[in-house]
């Protein structure tokens, strides 16, 4: 385990237990509160916590580990393997030498001091792509106060919005499947996946307040979506202040339903300059997922409460996606807004690029 301070490690823990034991919000969570202080693993957590609860201490000591010594040409053609295609595996490297996995598992470890690390998986960008973020980015830098972000009026009057299907089992993790016993008990957990069924939804968020959740019949397409601007959005925003509202700029993506020339004129119509999307006055740069609040954090947050347990229909899932909305405070919005404005400046650092890797 890293060395961490002992005040590091309280903190940690008591986010831990702030987040209700979710790994990825905790750690979503420390960066922002401490963004001085270096950046913590998601599963850090979880070992920080099961080490405290069966240690009673933070930190307990180790035997020494035996490292099998090895002569200088294996420890160099393990460096080899490594060095000429970093995405391999220790397994692939044993059959290749004809040694065993755990002897190069151990020698890459604690003689080459390499560890593994997993890449993330992000949206491929163009060069166009990366201007228009870029763009974008400076837009948001040049209109917000970045020292106060978490309470900027322009930024928390910006209407995010975006649409979602969540399906009835969710994502299935056989990676967390299991069933503990001294020996193969060969059971099965029975799932319905002929039976299926999926709920469409559209949310938003403005400032300290969720709009919605709005349940969507059908498809979401042209005729949906300028139906909608016309006479569901005034009634969904009813809750915001009226001051906050004469003052919404509203944010949408390039999904083709939002880019029609009907919806396009009821936009321009409805919020004159002030939305921002494919075509419009202020453009939304495409495949953007990690600069929209809907798409790094609500989404993401909805599908972790919902699913914790089986469903037994879409009437339930639509209960749960309500009782989870409403379970999100103004102080989770801040730091959501706050998370935001670092994106944003990690993407013009990166002129453009990816950024989920660095966060």
């Amino acid at each position: 385990m890293e060395k961490y301070s002992y005040e590091e490690l309280t903190d940690m823990i008591l986010i831990y237990g702030e987040c209700q034991q979710n790994q990825k919000q905790a750690a979503a969570l420390y960066a922002n509160r401490f963004p001085d202080r270096r950046r913590v693993d998601h599963g850090f957590f979880h070992r920080l916590c099961e080490r405290l609860k069966t240690n009673g201490q933070f930190y307990k000591s180790r035997r020494p580990i035996h490292v099998p010594k090895r002569n200088r040409e294996i420890i160099d053609a393990f460096q080899e393997a490594v060095v000429a295609n970093p995405h391999t595996s220790t397994r692939a490297i044993a059959k290749d030498l004809n040694m065993s996995y755990f002897a190069v598992h151990k020698t890459i470890k604690y003689s080459l001091n390499m560890h593994p690390f997993k890449r993330h998986t992000s949206q491929k960008l163009t060069p166009e792509d990366k201007d228009q973020r870029l763009n974008f980015c400076e837009w948001i830098i040049n209109h917000v106060n970045f020292n106060d972000a978490g309470n900027d009026p322009f930024l928390k009057n910006i209407l995010w919005t975006d649409e979602a299907v969540f399906r009835k089992n969710g994502f299935i993790n056989r990676q967390n499947e299991h069933h503990y016993a001294e020996n193969n008990p060969r059971c099965i957990k029975e799932i319905n996946i002929q039976d299926r069924w999926t709920v469409n939804v559209w949310l938003g968020i403005i400032g300290d307040y969720v709009i919605g959740p709005e349940f969507i019949e059908g498809y979401v397409n042209s005729e949906y979506s300028s139906e909608f601007l016309l006479n569901r959005l005034n009634d969904l925003l009813e809750d915001a202040p009226l001051a906050q509202r004469l003052e919404m700029r509203f944010q949408q993506d390039g999904h083709p339903a939002h880019t029609s020339r009907l919806a396009r004129n009821i936009l321009r119509e409805k919020f004159s300059e002030k939305w921002i999307g494919l075509y419009g006055p202020q453009e939304w740069p495409p495949r953007s997922l990690d600069l929209t609040p809907l798409d790094f954090f609500a989404w993401s947050y909805l599908k972790n409460k919902v699913y914790k347990n089986e469903l037994e229909n879409a009437e339930e899932l639509k209960q749960r996606i309500r009782d989870a909305c409403s379970e999100i405070t103004p102080r989770t919005l801040k730091q959501v807004r706050e998370n935001f404005m670092r994106r944003v400046a990690i993407c013009l650092e990166e002129n453009g690029g990816y950024i989920e890797h660095l966060l």
